[in-house]
Parts: C-alpha cells; structure tokens; sequence
C-alpha cells in the first residue's frame, strides 16, 4: 500500500546499519544523508566520528592495552581546536545542544531525508572503546568478525561491509616447455 498510496503521506523507515549495498543502504543513499553534528567550545560544528576517539598513551603497556585505563581516560579530540573532550554526560549534553542534523550531499530523490546519528553522541567513549578493542582482538586471535560488525552496526550506525585485503603474490609460470626433459625431476 504505501507504494499505491504513498502520495498521501509521509513514509518513515529507520534501522541500525546494515549490509553496505542491501536495499536499505541503497534507501538511504537516495537521500540527503544528514549526519548528526554537536558544537564544540570553540565553535566548530562536527560530526561525530570514530577517527577522533583517543586513547590515553599510557593504555598501551607492553603491547597489550589496559581495558581499565582505555575505560577511564578515553576522549574526544576536536578537529578544529584539537581539544580533548572528557568522556563525560555533561560534555556529551553541552555539544549536542549547540547540534543539528546537515545534509552531506543532495537527495537523489526529491524531499528524501536521511537522518544519520551514532552512539558516540551519547555512550561512554571509554565504554565504546574497551567494546571496540575487544572485538579488535575477537578478530585478530580468532578470525572470528561478529563482534567487529556488531560494533560498526549497531554502534557507529554505519553499513558492514566485507574487509577483504589486497592480492600481493603475482604468481607466474616458470621458464621451462612441456615437451621439454626436466634436468632435476622429483
């Protein structure tokens, strides 16, 4: 029906993220993709994003990071003034009230308006972090990827998408004939 009838009202369709290319992804891709973006101190509006979490240095000892001090000491770095944030509720409310939803790009399909907004706006970045390394390491020791979907998904509400690395080897076929007679045969 809404596809008979949707002249007659408005559709609303919200999710987690999903499968980068699935047709939600694709939904909202026709749209003006809006990113939820808070108002530092210094004025700077931006989105939230994962690439400005930062861990404190001395998490990392020996190798292996100190879940309790990530938990602890985590912040957010402004990209413009490059002040770091405490992981705090007061910090969180104070930006987000300055904040506002901006489109990132023009709607392919008139009047689509797609809202993006994460759990940075609102969760512990220390909490994110100890979630995020764990599944890091879920990963890295296991092979095993649920954890870091889960995170990307349902976390950072962005679309899961395969990581598959680079082919380096070029294999090549070596210098002999086939009717040749082999020199050392095995």
């Amino acid at each position: 029906r809404v596809t008979a009838f949707g002249w007659m009202g408005k559709r609303i369709f919200m999710s987690q993220g999903g499968v980068a290319g699935d047709d939600f992804h694709q939904l909202h891709e026709s749209t003006d993709e809006r990113d939820w973006h808070f108002k530092c101190k210094c004025g700077e509006l931006q989105p939230w994003v994962w690439e400005q979490i930062r861990f404190p240095e001395a998490a990392k000892a020996s190798g292996t990071w100190d879940l309790q001090a990530v938990a602890a000491g985590t912040t957010y770095e402004c990209r413009s003034c490059l002040e770091r944030l405490p992981d705090n509720n007061g910090t969180r409310y104070e930006a987000n009230a300055g904040g506002c939803f901006i489109a990132t790009k023009p709607a392919s399909i008139t009047g689509a308006v797609g809202l993006h907004w994460n759990a940075l706006a609102t969760m512990s970045w220390g909490e994110l972090g100890v979630l995020m390394l764990k599944a890091a390491e879920e990963a890295n020791v296991y092979g095993f990827d649920e954890q870091r979907r889960i995170f990307k998904q349902k976390r950072l509400a962005l679309p899961w998408q395969e990581e598959a690395g680079a082919i380096v080897n070029v294999d090549q076929a070596a210098p002999y004939k086939l009717a040749d007679d082999w020199e050392h045969e095995a």
